[in-house]
């Protein structure tokens, strides 16, 4: 990504979401620094189109507690000035939500 008024920004790495309980449906990664954010994402099929279910704030140990059965993404937010968006990570079902 480049902006004309600050030049090429640096994209945040990847990250990796973590075991998964299928029966708590909790995702957690470790935290990326220079993040400003989490994107959560969710699709009914794991090749399906994901959509932006919830933003999660920077933290030490983040995590977000999934709302719907499905497969699941998480990218790292840049803040767009220095850090841009990172890839999305690898997916990730939750089959049954408590």
């Amino acid at each position: 990504v480049v902006r004309p008024d600050f030049g090429g920004l640096e994209a945040l790495p990847s990250l990796t979401i973590g075991a998964v309980t299928n029966t708590s449906g909790t995702l957690t990664w470790t935290k990326v620094t220079n993040a400003a954010a989490y994107g959560v994402y969710v699709s009914a099929t794991a090749a399906g189109n994901y959509a932006l279910v919830d933003t999660v704030a920077q933290s030490e140990s983040p995590s977000y507690k999934a709302t719907q059965a499905g497969y699941y993404k998480v990218k790292a937010l840049g803040d767009n000035l220095a850090y841009a968006n990172s890839d999305f990570s690898t997916a990730v079902q939750v089959a049954t939500v408590a």
